[in-house]
């Protein structure tokens, strides 16, 4: 092998390598230091998707908008668009919750017999 093409060879793989670490990065805006910053593009695939946590006992618990759909069986959005400002014009009775701070509570029992509610109105 003669010195050129050792060197060619040597300098297309340092450029293959290169290439793939740039392909695995992705630019940045660097807040720390100005500019531009290479950052390892993160693998969606491999990310842990958040597990819900598990539902309390159905003993007049305090329950999250997530534990509160999963017992009730629909989605979170529903949850919502019931505690949402529109709901009391909706609907005469709407869902009880309670606010603390920014984040929406629910006693289990109050849904409970909010439910009875619902089902005897129909």
């Amino acid at each position: 092998m003669t010195p050129e093409t050792k060197a060619q060879r040597i300098v297309q793989a340092k450029a293959i390598e290169l290439a793939t670490r740039f392909l695995e990065q992705v630019v940045v805006p660097d807040i720390f230091f100005g500019g531009w910053a290479l950052r390892p593009v993160r693998d969606r695939c491999k990310r842990k998707s958040k597990k819900p946590s598990p539902a309390p006992e159905a003993t007049g618990d305090i329950l999250t908008p997530e534990q509160l759909a999963d017992r009730l069986q629909v989605d979170i959005s529903w949850v919502y668009t019931q505690t949402g400002r529109r709901a009391r014009v909706r609907n005469p009775d709407p869902l009880p919750y309670r606010k603390m701070g920014r984040y929406l509570r629910f006693s289990w029992r109050e849904v409970e017999a909010w439910l009875e509610r619902q089902g005897s109105r129909r």
